[in-house]
């Protein structure tokens, strides 16, 4: 199984994930699971209005691909 799923994380002011879900899903459940289960013990620098942190949201893309028999989750790439 390969594929890309993304994530759509809500992060609260104090960078902790407060809401995750699957804004574009695999077509595997199992890679989105497990893109979630990682996800959201991840923490995040939180978006800030002037000189105080805020709640925001942010999407999360995540690339699974085989390489020489192993699952490795890819690199995320940029927030956006």
């Amino acid at each position: 199984m390969e594929g890309r799923v993304t994530l759509r994380v809500t992060v609260s002011p104090d960078g902790h994930v407060a809401a995750i879900r699957v804004a574009h899903s695999s077509g595997y459940r199992l890679l989105d699971d497990a893109a979630l289960e990682t996800v959201k013990t991840w923490r995040f620098v939180p978006a800030y209005r002037g000189d105080t942190p805020v709640t925001g949201e942010v999407l999360v893309p995540i690339r699974f691909r085989l390489r020489s028999g192993t699952v490795e989750m890819a690199d995320a790439g940029e927030p956006r």
